[in-house]
C-alpha cells in the first residue's frame, strides 16, 4: 500500500515537515516516523526543493546551482496523493534522481503519468569525497545483480540507491550492500518484473567512518538491533539502504 510513503522536508531553519500519501487517512492506520536531521560545520553545501509532478510524465528536470557531479549526490522523498489509486502502488509511486549534468537534477520513475505527486529533493555537495553512481538492470526473474566500481575504502564509503519498478512492491523493496572495495550487491525478494536500480556511492576522505551490517527480521519480529563501533550520538545517523519484503 502506498499509505506508508512519507515525505520529509525542511520548511525553514527549525521545523521538519512530514506528508503522509492520500490513503494514510483510512480508519485504523498508525505511523510512527524517526527522523534526522544532519547540519555539517563546513565543506557542505545543500540545495533543496519541492516539484509537483501531477500528470507529468517522466523525466521531470530542475535546475540547480551548478555543483561539481563529483562530489555531489541526491536524495528524494515522495507521498502519493492519488486518492483515485489510495491503496494501491504503482510504477508512478517510486523514484529515482540523477545529477545529469552540474545545473541539472532529473527525478524520473516508470510508467506513465505522476499523478498528484510531490517530490522533495535535496542535493548534497561534500567538498572531501568522491562520488560513483550508475544503474544496475535487473531483469525478469532476476533476485540478485552486481556492479563493479573503482575501488574505495569500505570502511569510508556510504551508499545510496532507489529502484524504479512497473509492478509489484516485493519487487521494488531492493536492499544494496557494499560488498567490497569494489563490489556492489543488490538483491530483491520477487523477480517478476524488470527493474532499474541507481546507485550513488560516496566515498569520504577526511575521517567520516561508516558502519554497516544487515539485520534479518523473522515472523512476529518487530524491532531488533545491531551492534556497532561505539559513535558519538551527536555526530552520527543512521540510514538504510533500501529492504527487502514479500507481499
Amino acid at each position: 500500500s502506498e499509505r506508508h510513503q512519507v515525505d520529509g522536508y525542511l520548511t525553514n531553519s527549525t521545523t521538519v515537515t512530514f506528508t503522509k500519501g492520500a490513503g494514510f487517512a483510512a480508519a485504523g492506520n498508525t505511523l510512527t516516523i524517526r527522523w534526522w536531521v544532519v547540519e555539517w560545520s563546513a565543506g557542505v553545501t545543500v540545495q533543496r526543493g519541492r516539484a509537483a509532478l501531477a500528470d507529468n510524465t517522466s523525466p521531470e528536470d530542475i535546475t540547480i546551482t551548478s555543483v561539481d557531479t563529483t562530489k555531489a549526490w541526491p536524495v528524494v522523498t515522495t507521498s502519493c496523493l492519488d486518492t483515485a489509486a489510495a491503496n494501491q502502488q504503482n510504477a508512478a509511486d517510486f523514484f529515482g534522481a540523477s545529477l545529469t549534468s552540474a545545473t541539472n537534477l532529473r527525478i524520473d520513475w516508470l510508467g506513465g503519468t505522476a499523478v498528484g505527486q510531490t517530490v522533495s529533493w535535496q542535493v548534497i555537495e561534500y567538498a572531501d569525497c568522491s562520488v560513483q553512481t550508475g544503474t544496475v538492470a535487473f531483469g525478469t526473474g532476476d533476485t540478485s545483480k552486481t556492479a563493479t566500481i573503482t575501488s574505495v575504502t569500505t570502511a569510508a564509503s556510504a551508499l545510496f540507491c532507489s529502484a524504479l519498478n512497473a509492478n509489484a512492491c516485493d519487487d521494488t523493496m531492493v536492499r544494496g550492500a557494499v560488498t567490497d572495495a569494489t563490489t556492489l550487491t543488490f538483491t530483491r525478494e520477487g523477480s517478476g518484473t524488470a527493474e532499474t536500480v541507481r546507485y550513488h556511492v560516496v566515498s569520504f576522505s577526511d575521517g567520516t567512518n561508516c558502519y554497516r551490517g544487515s539485520i534479518a527480521f523473522g515472523t512476529g519480529d518487530s524491532s531488533l538491533t545491531g551492534a556497532v563501533t561505539s559513535v558519538d550520538t551527536t555526530r552520527a545517523v543512521a540510514t538504510i539502504v533500501g529492504n527487502r519484503n514479500t507481499y
